[in-house]
């Protein structure tokens, strides 16, 4: 296939493979300069192959040329070593004087003209540090120890290094397998880990798919054209050209992808599952990839509280306050509400909310990912809130459990959300839970950076804003705001399970706030959430259970049934993490709220005793002036004839360094000549009689190389350029023979015997080519060229 258009289908699936790399790693650049860096990494990479060789030579030079630096910088150093420490003490000695007069110092003060030989060194050693090692060294450290943890001024140019150099491998490695027929499958691998990441619920942008699937289907279909025109000379010599190709191709698989967006559309996952739900039960545990809400987690809509899938509160009909949905066991005897959390949302589009932190991993990976939750779970203050729940009524995945679910008893078949909503997934499809056992620590202080915790839709009355921020202008801290928001809601409107029906002429939270006046716990919840954004508090909208402690049976578990769901508010504070406000009338408890203003932060938790560390400031300067300049009189003007021994130092210095700089070529020159020998000797080798066929071809090539450039007008073929060598007719039929055999068993006697009549030829012409051309182009090709001849 044309290069151009294998290079463009390759930019294609290279663009889909750093879009993943981009979703993982997650590189601090913008969309300008991740396009214009995978562009610039892409060409070079192309460079890179189409030039390898003179890439090779100019990148060992460019190493040589650093290790001599690195030579000669050493050898001046050592050289220099007095006169450094002369020059450096002086300085030291002047700027302190100064210093003590109250003068100011000057930046360009230097103590005499520096010698010729001093310069040099000078600027030797100042493109050594350009070429430092240590800088490796400070990205390494970097990228393993300070990448993504604090700002640095070095932050831009390390990540713009490290996306470099990750994208031109990632060109380079795809290259390599576009390259050979073997490892063209491995472009299928890709396919099989999307699966694998959907099925491990690694939500990934669909543009990566579509333009892997479209770039791969591209270079399958110009590989086939190209593998055809191999075998046949004329085959799509007029009918199918690679750039139409190319373009049908793009746009097969354009539409292909098309298609499938439109199936989607009309025949929604969840839409599939009910649909495929009676012929094989259960299927849809086995897709993984979905929201909460398409994995059958728990919402309202699974209760009576909310019968609209599009929009929040209405009338609510009747509640089954007797049927057990499950039932809790606390092994903490509970004097408060319990609060189960099970679903998360954190968008609200003015209707109802949804949950864009849909991303679950294994072990608690999130939760444990926050050091200040790590912290109290190892302090001495950490009190642990656990229990058993045993499912009756309720067939569901979701595991409820109070804030902070850290341990179950289900092991690895869990997976946690960055909310700290969790399911239980065993095996490919679903299983229903049927009792467990949580260990909660009841706090979380994670707030994940990847969700917009303040956003806010356009449709919200003027209205509700200044209310809210009024009402948070009474207080200081965001404890008292949400303290005097919440009693706001709880003075000031009523609970009802009856309130007029929603239409969606107005925003949910403004109707309710300035007109209706009266909801149940969506209302609340949704409002007193709404209400914490506009004063920029972090909030979400949290789905569960409110269970009253004082409900238990005889077997000291307590029922919990429809008449239980519930929905409340979470609040991030500073230092308290996640904190639950109840601003739903009956269930409110005031005594909760003050307790949790009046909590002990965690850093009061985990205070340890400071110790003093003694610093260099409080020495006595004055005294290290003082005992600084007693020892730089030494280097005064003594009055002896310290001047002409300076000067002979100097002279020493520079036949010194003249040695130096001399020795130093001498190394390089022995270098480049050893370098020159054995590239010879390995390139003789390779065209010396030594009884195998292989070397006898390879001597063939070489005369034939020979006799066409003092033949020129011969043309190409062996047979017209042989005659040229002026041996005997039975020696070149030998010869011919040899060639056109292409027998790999070939009689070594026979070898040899050809092998002894090419060494003889190649004697004769090389002496001819000489005389004509110089010994020097002779050289050059028995040096450089040759393994270009005869491979």
């Amino acid at each position: 296939m044309s290069r151009k258009y294998q290079w463009l289908a390759g930019f294609i699936i290279y663009g889909a493979l750093l879009m993943l790399m981009n979703h993982f790693v997650n590189y601090a650049l913008n969309s300008t300069q991740f396009i214009c860096l995978a562009i610039v990494s892409y060409t070079l990479c192309i460079v890179f192959i189409l030039y390898r060789k003179w890439l090779a030579r100019i990148c060992t030079v460019a190493f040589l040329c650093v290790l001599f630096i690195y030579a000669l910088d050493a050898a001046l150093e050592h050289l220099f070593v007095d006169e450094m420490t002369l020059r450096n003490d002086l300085i030291v000695s002047t700027e302190q004087e100064m210093d003590l007069e109250n003068q100011p110092v000057d930046a360009t003060l230097e103590t005499e003209a520096p010698a010729s030989g001093f310069t040099v060194y000078q600027n030797v050693h100042r493109i050594r540090q350009d070429l430092d090692y240590q800088k490796i060294i400070n990205f390494v450290k970097w990228l393993t120890e300070s990448r993504g943890n604090h700002k640095s001024v070095d932050d831009e140019r390390y990540e713009r290094i490290l996306f470099v150099g990750m994208s031109f491998t990632l060109a380079l490695i795809l290259q390599l397998i576009m390259r050979y027929r073997y490892s063209k499958v491995l472009l299928l691998i890709p396919f099989f880990a999307f699966v694998w990441m959907w099925y491990q619920y690694v939500d990934l942008p669909r543009r990566i798919y579509a333009y892997y699937f479209i770039g791969v289907f591209i270079f399958y279909v110009l590989d086939r054209q190209n593998s055809l025109k191999k075998r046949s000379q004329d085959y799509g010599r007029d009918y199918y050209k690679s750039r139409a190709l190319f373009q049908f191709s793009a746009g097969i698989g354009l539409l292909m992808i098309l298609v499938t967006i439109v199936v989607t559309t009309v025949f929604p996952i969840k839409k599939f599952n009910q649909l495929t739900e009676p012929i094989i039960p259960h299927i849809w545990g086995g897709r993984s990839g979905y929201s909460s809400g398409h994995i059958k987690m728990y919402t309202l809509n699974d209760t009576a509280y909310q019968s609209s899938d599009n929009q929040l509160g209405g009338p609510i009909k009747s509640i089954d306050r007797d049927t057990p949905l499950f039932w809790v066991k606390m092994d903490q005897k509970q004097s408060k509400s319990l609060y189960l959390k099970g679903n998360v949302k954190d968008y609200y589009d003015g209707y109802q909310w949804f949950s864009h932190a849909n991303t679950y991993k294994k072990a608690f990976e999130f939760y444990l990912s926050e050091p200040r939750n790590v912290d109290y779970l190892n302090s001495v203050l950490f009190e642990e809130v656990s229990g058993t729940i045993r499912f009756d009524h309720m067939d569901t995945i979701t595991l409820f459990s109070p804030m902070g679910l850290y341990n179950t008893s289900l092991g690895e078949d869990v997976f946690v959300s960055i909310d700290n909503e969790a399911f239980y997934k065993a095996g490919a499809f679903v299983k229903f839970l049927e009792t467990y056992h949580f260990n909660s620590a009841n706090k979380d202080f994670l707030l994940s950076k990847e969700v917009d915790y303040l956003q806010l839709p356009d449709n919200i009355d003027r209205g509700i804003y200044q209310l809210a921020r009024n009402l948070g202008a009474y207080g200081k801290t965001s404890d008292e705001k949400m303290l005097i928001m919440t009693r706001f809601l709880l003075q000031n409107y009523q609970y009802t399970l009856n309130p007029p029906k929603f239409d969606r002429d107005r925003e949910f939270v403004s109707k309710f706030l300035l007109d209706t006046r009266e909801g149940y716990c969506t209302y609340f919840a949704t409002a007193l959430t709404v209400m914490a954004r506009i004063n920029g508090m972090p909030a979400r909208y949290v789905e569960g259970f409110r269970i009253d402690p004082n409900e238990e049976n005889s077997q000291d578990y307590s029922m919990v049934t429809e008449g239980d769901a519930h929905a409340w508010c979470e609040v991030y504070l500073e230092d308290r993490g996640w904190v639950i406000f109840e601003s739903t009338p009956p269930y409110a408890d005031l005594q909760l709220s003050s307790e949790q203003s009046e909590s002990v932060h965690l850093d009061q938790m985990l205070e340890k005793e400071e110790t003093t560390i003694v610093s260099a400031s409080n020495l006595d300067r004055e005294a290290f002036k003082e005992n600084l300049q007693e020892e730089q009189m030494n280097f005064g003007d003594t009055g002896d004839d310290s001047g002409l021994v300076q000067v002979e130092n100097r002279q020493k210095q520079e036949l010194d360094l003249s040695l130096v700089l001399m020795g130093s070529i001498l190394t390089l020159i022995s270098i480049l000549l050893i370098a020159v020998v054995v590239s010879y000797v390995i390139n003789m080798s390779k065209i010396r009689a030594n009884g195998t066929r292989k070397n006898a071809l390879r001597m063939t090539y070489y005369l034939a190389y020979l006799l066409r450039a003092l033949h020129p007008n011969q043309g190409v073929l062996l047979d017209h350029l042989i005659v040229e060598t002026q041996l005997e007719d039975e020696a070149q039929m030998k010869i011919l023979t040899f060639i056109y055999n292409n027998r790999a068993d070939a009689d070594v006697v026979f070898v040899n015997e050809v092998s002894s009549l090419l060494s003889k030829a190649i004697e004769q012409q090389e002496l001819k080519f000489k005389l004509k051309f110089g010994w020097l182009k002779l050289a050059r090709i028995k040096i450089f060229n040759l393994r270009k001849i005869v491979l």
